[in-house]
């Protein structure tokens, strides 16, 4: 028994080594799982050095350690691992064996090349403190039993080809009781020729490379024959498709001859009345003014130019018509006042208002402002022929009543004329529903629009309606309706 340099009472008993703290009688036992590896002391053989370090007797000789050093991380002996110092791969060759040590270290097994035909180790423990020197046990699957190598002391092995594992073992006395054990992987690697597995290996895959050969030959011919056949199939729905784009240019082809046919029919059945009406009243116009009678000529004057703005409103009907039935012109909404564009398609008219002395009136309710989104050509399209045909077929002194009436989504556009009773199975021939078949007004007018044949066309394309009502005792009503 002494105290030590940690001020600690240090005894040595047959069950181990005790460090006893006076202050409070706190204590720790060293054994031999601790690394002192002797656990039967001589309590009279003890020594304090000058260094502080404690010599103590047991019945297998004197151990020396730290007191100070004696803290809880060498407590437990299995914290300490094994290592090695140096780790020698021999080879066949007249060249220096290499240390495979950095190689174990950084992928944790060794790789031993066709000329390496061993290495030699030299194990060591890390925690080995105190006590005796410990052993090593060695043992690999081609070592008949375990072999001892002492601390710091080398073993030589020879790998077999292939992979195998390399067992270490820390004891003291015997492997069996062993104290902690670590397993290495080792690599062999073989001449190619040398390694029947590899060429059983290479065999079966040059078969199998063959077998599949044989199936990719057959799989490609098939393949091709596949592509043959599709290619065949998609020339042939090429053909059909062709073929149908033929028909449907040949069908498109033949509507557009249609319609430059009717095209023509419209402007020769329009514009040649207005025209021979024009050329007959110039020839009226120079005899007036050659006669001094201003006051006829004037009259006759504003009839050429009423003539003049028909035949311009004509033409615009009718390319309007034309491009939109041949796509050529798209229809385009724009907030617009409906109301404006009605009053400005009305002035167009005001000479034969007042050449049949005709009452027209206009009734607007309080709450529209008459804001619509809507194509503004085709209204104005709309309204000049609606407003031809009401004046065209309105007596003299007869009357025109329009008003406009708002209906959640839509507003409605009511066109009133008066005019004798007409047979109702008469009435779309009368006005105008085919394109070639009006018919005279009540003064004989001709060429005052191309018929309601286009505005039924045209107001379909801007999602709105147009309906007649015939009444009994004479009269005609149009219904136009237009979405907001």
């Amino acid at each position: 028994m002494l105290i030590g340099s940690d001020q600690r009472v240090w005894l040595g008993t047959e069950k181990g080594l005790y460090s006893v703290n006076p202050q409070n009688g706190d204590y720790n036992i060293y054994v031999f799982s601790d690394g002192i590896l002797e656990e039967e002391f001589n309590w009279l053989s003890t020594l304090n050095l000058k260094n502080g370090e404690i010599l103590m007797g047991t019945i297998n000789g004197l151990i020396k350690f730290d007191p100070r050093n004696m803290d809880d991380s060498y407590h437990d002996f299995e914290k300490g691992d094994i290592y090695f110092s140096s780790i020698e791969i021999n080879n066949n060759s007249n060249t220096q064996n290499r240390n495979g040590l950095r190689e174990y270290l950084s992928k944790g097994k060794i790789a031993l090349n066709p000329n390496e035909y061993s290495l030699t180790l030299y194990p060591g423990f890390s925690n080995n403190y105190l006590g005796k020197p410990i052993l090593f046990f060695v043992k690999t699957p081609y070592l008949d039993d375990w072999q001892l190598v002492k601390n710091f002391q080398s073993i030589t092995i020879s790998p077999t080809a292939g992979k195998s594992n390399m067992l270490i073992r820390i004891a003291k006395d015997s492997p069996d009781q062993f104290i902690k054990e670590m397993n290495i992987p080792i690599y062999k690697i073989q001449y190619i020729l040398e390694n029947k597995t590899f060429l059983w290996l290479m065999f079966f895959l040059i078969l199998g490379l063959i077998i599949i050969i044989f199936i990719l030959r057959y799989r490609l011919i098939s393949g091709k024959n596949r592509e043959l056949e599709k290619d065949l199939e998609k020339r042939v729905i090429d053909l059909e498709k062709n073929q149908l784009d033929l028909l449907e240019k040949n069908n498109q082809l033949s509507v557009f001859n249609e319609e430059r046919r009717r095209f023509f029919d419209i402007l020769g059945h329009e514009v040649n009345t207005p025209l021979a009406g024009m050329k007959q009243l110039s020839h009226t116009f120079n005899y007036l003014l050659k006669k001094g009678d201003y006051e006829k000529a004037l009259k006759i004057a504003q009839s050429l130019e009423h003539s003049g703005n028909e035949i311009s409103h004509l033409v615009d009907d009718l390319l309007t018509w034309s491009n939109l039935a041949k796509n050529i012109q798209l229809s385009r909404n724009f907030i617009l006042n409906i109301i404006d564009k009605f009053n400005s398609t009305l002035d167009l008219f005001i000479f034969q208002i007042h050449r049949k002395n005709i009452q027209y009136k206009l009734i607007i309710p309080e709450d529209f402002n008459g804001e619509i989104n809507t194509d503004p050509n085709i209204i104005a399209f709309i309204f000049r022929n609606i407003l031809s045909n009401a004046i065209k077929y309105c007596p003299e002194n007869g009357e025109i009543n329009c008003s406009f009436q708002r209906d959640k989504d839509v507003v409605i556009l009511t066109v009133y004329n008066s005019s004798v009773p007409l047979a109702g199975k008469n009435f779309f021939k009368n006005i105008g529903f085919s394109p070639v078949s009006s018919s005279p007004g009540t003064l004989q007018e001709k060429g005052l629009g191309i018929g309601l044949f286009m505005v039924n066309q045209l107001i379909m394309k801007i999602d709105g309606s147009i309906t007649f009502e015939i009444h009994e005792d004479g009269g005609v009503t149009s219904l136009i309706t237009l979405k907001l």
